[in-house]
């Protein structure tokens, strides 16, 4: 078998031969390029399986480059590298879609399992493109031998079924009609459904209504240019998400037959996609809001002061009165989110000590337990008693904590209120825990509210983002939930489903100084 190749971009002569020397010495046949333009000439010519590219370059930087490799008709997965994370340029290349973003200093072994991995994914991207050339011939010849009535259609279409089966991703055929003839385990698995209800029924079942205009118009355009024979876009399926792929079938007169409809998961692509976003965003409101706090804060005190002033004096009226008590109401509530933003920005070294997450997570809920008993909320705890003490501050993880259970609770308490209180409901939050895993616990914190939208889940960790009133939200706990937790090199995900309830999932490293 011959060795995965990999192309390496950098000005840099010192990092071109040092990770021409690493690769190569694991097995990878390494051909490295000092700019841009040689690297495409190398690309036109050879059949690479990854690229490790530098983003700041003379002449053709690292964005331009991937943006124009995209262009290509090959698939070559993209890892940037840069010694100088510049935002807006790491924040172009989430934007065309590179397969991870490496900062330097490399981590020359966390690389070689990146490589790896899209090394992996280029190799079965490859192989189902073949196997979908494949898929068009046999459908071709299928309907061939339909036209003709021809004994051999039973078995070319056994050969087909089998193909289809055989593939590692969801495919789905359907025809001219837009009717689902064919579909493999991997898709009924993907969309919950059984064989017998789906094929000979309408492909747009497979499909959310959001989606259903999008692939509407691509089978459209199969239908009305010859041209167009590969359309592909990225769309959510469930909670995960999927390159979607669609294969114009056409006879040998280049009429339209129908399309081969494949997904491939890239639910990990997009995530890390989101987090590096979330993350260079919540930095650089941190560094702003470091700058003007002091600004904002002096001309409140003024005017707090001069209102309390304004309201000792005795022959103030009870309509002033009014007045200045909500103005200072107001300067409070401005108080309280300049307050939240110092939090943020502040990200001040834990105060880190030995920990029993158990014995956390109880404090908290002794805190909320009259508010949750009162509103019936029934809590439930599957804590695993092998989970070992961590180190960690207390209180940081206890604000998490309180942040995400106080979420939980407006949720529940939001459901009801839309009438969802019938017997088959239960108003409930669902605290777990694991610590059979060598280098992390894990704490989730699962309620069956109202849930998230998925137009919106991708904003909650955003500063200022709530969806709740404005006098019961600044939109910041989850801002500092997510800065808190990242601060213990540790990481949180949310997954949500409407009217079904939302689960946060803490992963924290059992060593500090560790990342997850």
């Amino acid at each position: 078998m011959e060795a995965p190749k990999i192309l390496v971009v950098d000005d840099e002569e010192n990092a071109r031969t040092m990770l021409k020397y690493f690769f190569t010495s694991k097995g990878y046949m390494v051909e490295a390029k000092e700019s841009g333009e040689e690297a495409l000439k190398a690309i036109k010519s050879t059949l690479f399986d990854v690229a490790l590219i530098d983003i700041m370059m003379p002449g053709m930087n690292g964005i331009t480059l991937t943006q124009k490799i995209k262009e290509l008709p090959e698939d070559l997965p993209v890892i940037i590298m840069t010694a100088h994370p510049d935002r807006d340029f790491i924040l172009s290349a989430l934007k065309i879609g590179i397969f991870d973003f490496k900062q330097k200093p490399l981590d020359l072994e966390e690389l070689y399992y990146k490589v790896k991995e899209a090394v992996h994914k280029t190799k079965l991207i490859r192989e189902n493109k073949r196997l979908v050339e494949e898929l068009r011939e046999m459908n071709i010849n299928l309907y061939k031998l339909l036209a003709e009535k021809s004994g051999d259609l039973v078995k070319e279409k056994s050969r087909l079924e089998a193909m289809i089966e055989g593939m590692n991703e969801a495919v789905i055929l359907s025809d001219r009609d837009d009717t689902v003839t064919a579909i493999n385990k991997y898709a009924l698995d993907l969309f919950k459904v059984k064989k017998e209800d789906i094929v000979g029924k309408s492909l747009y079942l497979c499909h959310k209504k959001e989606t259903y205009s999008k692939v509407n118009h691509i089978l459209d355009t199969f239908k009305t240019d010859k041209s167009k024979n590969n359309i592909e876009m990225d769309s959510p399926v469930g909670d995960r998400w999927f390159n979607l792929r669609f294969s114009a079938i056409r006879n040998e007169s280049g009429s339209y037959q129908g399309t081969i409809f494949n997904l491939i998961d890239i639910t990990e692509r997009k995530l890390f996609q989101m987090q590096l976003a979330k993350t260079e965003k919540l930095a650089s409101i941190g560094g702003l809001t470091a700058g003007i706090t002091h600004e904002i804060l002096n001309p409140l005190n003024i005017i707090s002061g001069n209102v309390q002033m304004k309201l000792l004096e005795k022959d103030i009226s009870e309509d002033d009165r009014k007045i200045y008590e909500n103005i200072q109401r107001q300067v409070e509530r401005i108080v309280n989110i300049v307050d939240g933003l110092l939090r943020f920005s502040k990200q001040r070294e834990p105060k880190m000590e030995e920990v029993d997450v158990h014995a956390i997570i109880e404090k908290t809920l002794s805190l909320l337990d009259y508010q949750l008993k009162l509103q019936n909320i029934i809590i439930e705890k599957e804590l695993d008693k092998s989970i070992p003490l961590i180190i960690a501050d207390s209180d940081q993880l206890e604000q998490v904590l309180m942040i995400i259970l106080i979420n939980a609770r407006d949720a529940l308490n939001k459901r009801e209120l839309k009438g969802e209180s019938d017997g088959r409901w239960i108003k409930k939050i669902l605290i777990t825990t694991r610590g059979n895993m060598p280098a992390y616990v894990q704490i989730s914190i699962a309620d069956t509210g109202i849930g998230i939208p998925q137009d919106i889940i991708s904003k909650i960790f955003d500063p200022f983002f709530t969806t709740k009133p404005e006098r019961e939200g600044t939109g910041l706990g989850l801002s500092i939930a997510h800065g808190i937790i990242e601060g213990h090199g540790g990481k949180i995900d949310v997954r949500s489903e409407v009217e079904k309830g939302t689960k946060f999932t803490i992963l924290l490293p059992c060593v500090y100084g560790t990342k997850i």
